[in-house]
């Protein structure tokens, strides 16, 4: 049984939450034939993930459970005055339909607005079709075509995008 958003605190995140973000982002690479998690090659900006997200102009969230492991994480940044962009919003399974990523959306959204963006963009792996569901039930319009990506993975991404 899952349990509710009112058991996890949601808080900015800090330099030292890499390590909890980058096991729930394995676990869900786990998940999928032919994801490859290499931390070190791919994903270097967990070593101080607030820094990163705050040097691009953005901000980066982490999910709490009561034993305060990361169960879920959501970034964005600003690409332009008018746009944001979402990254890496995982979360754990224990933590999966329990409203927690739409809250984590709503973030995201919130900032939009408080920036005075009119759209929100992001990619995701054609392998992640939960992720791609979730986004268009929030009103995400995928985008035509696909791009690939140099990465261990091979990944091929969609783009989606909400007008705020």
């Amino acid at each position: 049984m899952n349990q509710s958003t009112s058991m996890y605190r949601v808080r900015p995140a800090t330099d030292k939450d890499g390590d909890g973000v980058g096991a729930i982002i394995k676990a869900a690479f786990d998940e999928h034939p032919g994801c490859i998690y290499d931390r070190e090659a791919e994903f270097p900006e967990l070593d101080a993930i607030a820094s990163c997200f705050r040097d691009r102009n953005g901000a980066f969230w982490v999910a709490e459970d009561a034993d305060r492991n990361i169960v879920g994480s959501c970034g964005l940044v600003q690409t332009s005055d008018s746009e944001i962009e979402l990254h890496k919003v995982y979360l754990a399974e224990s933590a999966r339909g329990t409203g927690l990523a739409t809250q984590l959306l709503n973030l995201t959204i919130d900032y939009g607005r408080t920036t005075n963006s009119k759209r929100i963009t992001l990619w995701t792996d054609v392998r992640f079709i939960s992720g791609q569901r979730f986004y268009e039930k929030h009103g995400f319009k995928k985008q035509p075509g696909s791009r690939q990506l140099d990465d261990l993975s091979r990944s091929e991404e969609f783009n989606y995008t909400l007008e705020l």
